[in-house]
Order: C-alpha cells, then structure tokens, then sequence
C-alpha cells in the first residue's frame, strides 16, 4: 500500500470558519475523487504540535505503483 500525503495550510477565512472549511473539504472529495476508483481511503487530519502546526493533512492510499501512477495521470 501506497500512501500519498498533502500538506494544506489554511487561509485566515479557513481558520476562522471552521464550518465553512469542513463543509467545503466534503464537498472537493467528493467531486475530486468520483471515478478515481484507485484513490482508497481518503483521510484528514489536523496538525496540532510540530511544524505544521495547524495545517491540515491529506493522505490517500493506492494498492500499488500501478494505481498511484494512473492516479497521477
């Protein structure tokens, strides 16, 4: 397994409506990842120590090279 991880850092307007954002974030996965059947398990998470802090962490997952390679087509 395969796991590709994005690192966002959320403008001001995010940080200060979080509701907006989490509503937004649902909304691109699902119009990004419709027919991207290889794309597995989308995750988010919310950076809260280190240097990232408060950024906000995309990981998806990829049987195999195969599929993350088409994935990146």
């Amino acid at each position: 397994m395969l796991h590709l991880v994005y690192i966002m850092r959320p403008t001001l307007h995010a940080r200060t409506h979080h509701k907006e954002f989490w509503e937004w974030v649902r909304a691109r996965e699902q119009w990004f990842y419709d027919g991207l059947d290889m794309a597995r398990d989308p995750r988010w998470y919310v950076h809260a120590i280190g240097q990232h802090v408060h950024c906000i962490e995309h990981s998806v997952g990829f049987v195999d090279e195969a599929a993350w390679g088409a994935y990146r087509g």
